[in-house]
């Protein structure tokens, strides 16, 4: 009998192990979906949806860029978002601190990145939290150059969702129409504010638009969009440039924008403007003008403030060419990267650097930041040659007309009038200006180096005949130079002036995007065509770079030629001085007897009367 009790207790603790062991590998196997289910999810919100699908998306950035992001969402509290794909500006949760930042935001190997605040002033503490207007630096640590500058925009956490769960209806909306059904009914598109918002009227068919928050969201109706610029052929036509618009404006149409391109002329784009707001009509929507036309109708008061518009902020489109026409809160244009200011430095002519100063590698040292006025200076005196003996200079270490005042005025004071404390004040006239004189001075009359001629393209024209070791003026003159020249040539920043102590450009002219007041009601939808537009700058700056490759440039020009136009520095010296102040300017350089200290002393209080009279009322 015990025999047997002994035998049937056995068998009842075997079956309860057995249980036990079943619920616990039951328990296991329900803890695995739960893992293989979040780890799917986190999966699926990694991974970034296509681009046409929404106009803010979760990005990763282009796999040639010296940085990459590790994740796009984390639980919801952190959000790099990339609009419309393009590189110039990053969303992030409010409350995101720079060590979360930087986790997600990592540089490859050979760069660093440094945060900076709104303030411009580096941040150190990793615990600080981003703030809005604060942007990053991805720094090569070859050549301490930056690379790419990047707008950080801090939005509110429920943006983050509400832009995650929108993107997965339109998700699912455009499945349903890939597989054919038709009856599958567009789900309302809302703005990254968390709901929508109607355009102003007054599209030519009458519509309105859905737009608010960052500005990239799509229209409910079709909207038509009609675009007058003094580049017209930069639009049309067969060039790279003009196919990139056009695709560009292919693209929108599938987003409910139907553009439409016009032609003003330059020379009467102010009076033609103002006649048309005054008449209550204008022939455009926006138009694309000159940084002296664009202040030059701000003066008049016929421009909105871009600042105004609820689906555009100032980070979107936060370059020297924008800064140079905002005063305080008004922005009277806005410009893209591409078009944000003209490059200035120097093309050179690489056979006579390198049989005459041998000993300099200006590419190099560009890079090691020895590329300055004393290295300049020397390279020119060295290559300034009287080859044949006869008592005459027969090769010139540089040439130019005035232009080169304004680089060197530039490169040392960092612009010709700049904005201090509110108010615009003739940066020329201070210490560092009059040095940047005394440098040309020394240029044109001691070492007799440069080559002086009134006419730009006169001067690009001599260039090209092989004996000037240095042509300082405006990039762009390589257009005229590269068909003719015999020899190898590059192109390399001016040099770093030894007050301002780092390289530097100024916006001496830039395209600016204006909406005339007539088209207020129309501002927020014009907001968001602008929003969807500037995609195409990166796109215009590669062709760019290509055509000066293919021209006989080298990878470092294009380089610098890129680094220039997303680091331009707003300069407020164009349309404000009279020819009475600048040519007294120059001539304290070309007039052998004038001294520039006494010059610009002579004409300090004229010139910022000059700057005070012409910005009064654009604050």
């Amino acid at each position: 009998m015990k025999t047997n009790m002994t035998r049937i207790v056995c068998l009842l603790l075997a079956l309860f192990l057995c249980f036990g062991l079943f619920a616990a590998c039951g328990k296991e196997k329900e803890e695995e979906k739960k893992t293989e289910s979040v780890a799917s999810t986190t999966s699926e919100k990694e991974t970034p949806p296509q681009e046409e699908l929404l106009d803010s998306v979760l990005v990763q950035p282009d796999a040639g860029a010296p940085y990459t992001l590790l994740t796009a969402v984390q639980g919801n509290s952190l959000v790099i978002m990339v609009p419309d794909g393009n590189t110039t500006a990053l969303q992030v949760a409010e409350n995101t601190n720079v060590s979360q930042f930087l986790t997600y935001v990592v540089a490859k190997d050979g760069y660093a990145i440094c945060v900076w605040d709104g303030a411009g002033n580096q941040v150190i503490d990793l615990a600080a939290i981003i703030t809005d207007g604060s942007r990053f630096e991805v720094i090569n640590e070859l050549n301490n150059q930056v690379e790419v500058t990047m707008n950080i925009r801090v939005v509110k956490q429920e943006v983050i969702s509400s832009t995650v769960e929108q993107q997965e209806t339109i998700n699912q909306y455009n499945s349903q129409v890939q597989q054919g059904n038709s009856n599958v009914v567009k789900p309302p598109v809302t703005s990254n504010g968390g709901g929508s918002s109607q355009g102003g009227s007054g599209s030519s068919n009458g519509g309105t638009s859905s737009s608010g928050g960052s500005g990239t969201t799509t229209p409910v109706v079709k909207t038509s969009v009609t675009l007058s610029t003094i580049w017209y052929d930069s639009y049309v036509g067969s060039s790279q440039s003009a196919a990139a618009w056009q695709n560009t404006f292919k693209s929108m149409e599938a987003k409910g924008y139907t553009t439409t391109v016009h032609t003003i002329n330059a020379s009467s784009a102010v009076d033609t403007i103002v006649k048309e707001v005054q008449a209550g009509k204008t022939d455009a929507d926006i138009y694309e003008v000159s940084l002296k036309v664009c202040r030059d109708l701000a003066r008049k008061k016929v421009l909105c403030n871009w600042l105004d518009s609820s689906t555009i902020t100032a980070s979107d489109f936060q370059n020297g060419g924008t800064k140079s026409v905002t005063f305080g809160s008004n922005c009277y244009g806005i410009s893209l990267t591409s078009g944000s200011g003209v490059v200035y430095g120097v093309i050179y002519n690489k056979d006579l650097i390198k049989k005459y100063a041998s000993d300099y590698d200006l590419q190099k040292l560009y890079k090691e930041n020895k590329w300055d006025f004393e290295t300049f200076r020397t390279v020119a005196k060295l290559c300034t040659r009287d080859t044949d003996g006869d008592g005459k200079t027969d090769i010139y270490g540089v040439t130019s007309n005035n232009n080169i005042i304004g680089i060197m005025l530039t490169a040392n004071a960092g612009g010709t009038a700049l904005s201090k404390n509110g108010r615009i004040e003739p940066t020329m006239c201070n210490d560092a200006g009059v040095a940047a004189l005394e440098f040309c001075k020394a240029l044109f009359k001691t070492d007799r180096s440069w080559k002086y001629f009134a006419d730009i393209k006169t001067a690009a024209s001599n260039f090209c005949t092989g004996t000037y070791a240095m042509f300082a003026s405006n990039l762009y003159f390589y257009s005229l130079i590269a068909p003719t020249a015999t020899f190898k040539f590059d192109f390399v920043h001016a040099p770093m002036g030894p007050d301002y102590g780092k390289y530097v450009d100024a916006v001496y002219d830039a395209s600016l995007y204006v909406v005339p007041k007539t088209n207020a009601a129309r501002l927020k939808e014009l907001g968001v065509w602008m929003n969807n537009v500037r995609g195409v700058s990166a796109t215009l700056l590669d062709l760019e770079g290509k055509t000066m490759t293919n021209s006989g440039f080298s990878q470092d020009a294009v380089t610098i030629y890129k680094w220039c136009k997303n680091n331009m520095q707003a300069d407020f010296s164009t349309g404000a001085f009279s020819s009475a102040v600048s040519s007294q300017v120059d001539s304290s350089v070309t007039n052998v007897s004038s001294s520039p200290a006494k010059v610009m002393a002579s004409i300090k209080s004229q010139a910022q009367k000059e700057l005070d009279d012409y910005y009064a009322n654009l604050y």
